[in-house]
């Protein structure tokens, strides 16, 4: 009697979590993600089914604990039927559902603070009551009995639901972890260590003219300054793009993005275009990536070519991460992944995990990018005075950023300036953050040394794109091509410290970086690549050599010798820019009817390239993205 006693127990848990959870799985997609299509209506199964799965693990793991506590009774009825699996499925299953949507509003303090802990205990307290008022009603039905008794011949199948479950769930995560593991790097060529280690910093939203090495007045950036004693400084170097998604996939590719087409969070690396990685990997190099940047790890490709990646790609069984469990999952399984330290310590892990062969890493490092939130003393060391709040965010909205695309300046006139002071603030933040990244920086140039591959290495310091701070009347990125957005450092210590200490004057771009670094490392360039080798002696570099930035298919401009020209498809037409740099190095007068001659010549320069892509916005809304993407990009401000 006891063991039947046990059985039906077990049984009644599991079925009462299989029953509670597709209930539960049902109320989240119907009043959170509910749509009136094929797409939606298989996610609705899915949630169901996840939930379903869930509530029989839990129940399973509740019947053991609620045998072991409660007295074993002579039959079934005695341990009250369904009414007390059922209440406690409703209860942290209801926990789940409204504590995970109150714990991610901004305003909420964070659930391991005093304060955090009352909310939630209050939260969990108001469950219980709920689940006792579940259990008293299930009393007054008195149908649980006679359900348990109908489907008492199946407890047994019940009971290996959650355990096939958990069995299926660890073969295909065996399988799948088999099939995709990438493969491993080809064995060295014979020519052992004459291909030099390849390491390549990406510092999200670096204004070069921030940096003091640059020549900015705030000494921001110690370390990258000394490290340009012992490398080539690029005095004119350009990102391809003024975002990061177009521009990183040009730094990977070497073309321009009306040529790789990669414009938002959509898009995908086209297969025909090899990026770094994969030829370096194809000479045997192995290849690592740390992306602290949500925005380059949402599955666009980027990782393609890459033998490890930090962080670890999505779990299997995610789907479209919509619903609570897969977000909680991924927040357990990633953490604050974008976080400095964490990426270089990734890093520096890797590194020596792979340290006995020639290897290529890439780090993408996120700290000047806003919210503008440096640690103390970063956030008060430029700017100790300012007893206000901390403008960590530009004053930019959703529609600002549509008007960016609408006319020439990203703000309606008289809109969203910020008070003088505040702005100062907001900038000397920024400045925090890259005294702060040059700090994080600096320790891993030194563990390079400490293990002895500081020497020898290739090592190279960019950005992917600039912040405008209201210089033409934007904020954050993206909105326009003036250099504040697309003038980047580019700081190149190559093996043996060659040529330590020069400051080319030519323009280079970010499409250079893939024919420049394989050239190095001794590795034939792929075919279709639009940038050059700058690496090598400055006459191959032409200084009249036009130099493109683009953000299709709405901005597009070209630098040649003195002049600038800037193309922006605006409603109802086409508009133009030039500006003569040497007279106009901050490009605020429009010389575009004044030398009519060659405003048309580098028009016609352009041309070509927007011809390539003239449909489409982009797609920063991300059609394709799942929840826990678009929560990622919400928080770097990209959409609302």
């Amino acid at each position: 009697m006891a063991a039947r006693t046990t059985r039906d127990r077990a049984g009644a848990s599991v079925a009462g979590g299989l029953l509670m959870g597709g209930v539960a799985g049902a109320a989240e997609h119907l009043l959170f993600h509910f749509r009136l299509s094929g797409r939606g209506a298989l996610e609705l199964v899915y949630s169901i089914g996840l939930y379903a799965a869930l509530g029989a693990i839990v129940g399973l793991a509740f019947a053991l604990i609620w045998c072991a506590i409660l007295a074993v009774g002579p039959s079934g009825r005695r341990a009250g039927g369904l009414r007390w699996p059922l209440s406690f499925h409703f209860v942290w299953l209801l926990y789940l559902l409204v504590g995970f949507r109150l714990n991610s509003q901004s305003g909420m303090p964070p659930a391991a603070s005093a304060m955090g802990l009352l909310i939630n205990g209050l939260l969990v307290a108001a469950m219980a009551v709920g689940g006792l008022g579940l259990y008293a009603l299930l009393g007054r039905v008195r149908a649980g009995n006679r359900i348990l008794d109908r489907i008492r011949p199946a407890f047994s199948v019940l009971i290996a639901v959650p355990v096939l479950i958990v069995i299926s769930l660890a073969g295909f995560g065996v399988v799948r972890a088999v099939r995709d593991r990438p493969a491993p790097p080809p064995a060295a060529d014979g020519q052992g260590r004459a291909h030099p280690n390849v390491i390549l910093i990406l510092v999200d939203a670096l204004r070069q003219d921030h940096v003091s090495g640059y020549g900015y007045d705030r000494r921001t950036s110690l370390a990258l300054d000394h490290l340009m004693d012992e490398a080539v400084t690029f005095e004119h170097a350009f990102s391809a793009s003024n975002w990061t998604i177009p521009s990183i996939a040009s730094l990977f590719t070497g073309v321009s993005p009306s040529t790789h087409g990669v414009l938002g969070g959509g898009d995908r690396l086209p297969r025909e275009r090899a990026t770094l990685a994969e030829a370096l990997g194809r000479a045997g190099y192995a290849c690592g990536a740390s992306f602290g940047n949500a925005i380059v790890d949402i599955g666009g490709g980027f990782d393609r070519g890459f033998h490890h990646r930090h962080p670890r790609p999505k779990p299997f069984w995610c789907f479209r991460l919509q619903t609570a469990v897969e977000r909680i999952a991924m927040r357990f399984l990633r953490g604050s992944y974008f976080w400095g330290p964490v990426v270089l310590r990734e890093a520096e892990v890797w590194v020596e995990a792979h340290r006995s062969r020639p290897f290529f890493l890439y780090v993408h490092l996120m700290e000047p990018h806003s919210p503008y939130g440096p640690p103390a003393p970063y956030d008060r060391v430029f700017d100790p005075d300012y007893d206000g709040s901390p403008v960590r965010m530009p004053p930019l909205e959703r529609a600002d950023v549509d008007q960016g695309f609408r006319d020439w300046e990203a703000m309606p006139a008289g809109r969203a300036a910020l008070p003088e002071r505040e702005r100062q603030n907001m900038i000397a933040l920024y400045d925090g953050e890259i005294g702060y990244v040059d700090s994080l920086i600096d320790g891993f140039l030194k563990r390079l040394r400490e293990m002895g591959l500081y020497e020898g290495s290739l090592i190279v310091v960019t950005a992917d794109h600039g912040e405008e701070f209201y210089d033409h009347g934007g904020w954050f990125h993206g909105q326009s091509l003036y250099d504040e957005l697309i003038r980047v450092p580019l700081i190149v210590k190559m093996p043996g410290q060659l040529l330590a200490g020069s400051r080319p004057q030519e323009p280079v771009s970010g499409v250079d970086l893939v024919p420049s670094i394989l050239s190095v490392a001794g590795v034939s360039v792929p075919e279709g690549v639009e940038g050059v080798d700058v690496f090598g002696p400055v006459d191959r570099v032409p200084p009249d050599r036009p130099v493109f930035s683009e953000r299709p298919p709405f901005l597009y401009s070209v630098r040649q010798g003195r002049w600038k020209l800037i193309r922006k498809d605006v409603r109802g037409g086409t508009d133009l820019r030039l500006f003569d740099l040497e007279r106009d190095p901050e490009e605020r007068v429009d010389e575009a009817d004044a030398f009519g001659e060659i405003r048309d010549a580098l028009a016609a320069m352009l041309a070509p390239r927007a011809a390539r892509l003239t449909t489409g916005a982009l797609s920063e809304e991300g059609g394709e993205l799942d929840a826990y993407d678009r929560e990622r990009l919400k928080a770097l401000g990209y959409i609302q």
